[in-house]
């Protein structure tokens, strides 16, 4: 949208999806973790509840054994199917 209408690509962007942005609690005043943990030993962000929770596709490439499981099982479910026709 942004190459034939950049006008109204900026209006929005400016007037919605930067408000989306702000949040209502105080600034995160913790030393960054980036080289070391902080002070208070945490590692990950404050996010959980504003971030998407991963897909099934996501899963099953982050951990073969269940990729492994589930096509086994679909193997032994078409198996059984077959030799019922």
């Amino acid at each position: 949208m942004s190459k034939p209408l950049p006008r109204l690509s900026d209006w929005i962007t400016k007037k919605i999806m930067y408000v989306t942005q702000l949040r209502d609690e105080p600034k995160y005043t913790h030393e960054d973790n980036l080289h070391q943990p902080g002070e208070d030993g945490n590692v990950r962000g404050e996010w959980k509840d504003r971030t998407l929770r991963p897909s099934a596709w996501t899963r099953l490439s982050l951990t073969p054994a269940l990729g492994a499981a589930m096509m086994a099982g679909v193997a032994v479910f078409a198996v059984l199917w077959w030799r019922r026709r």
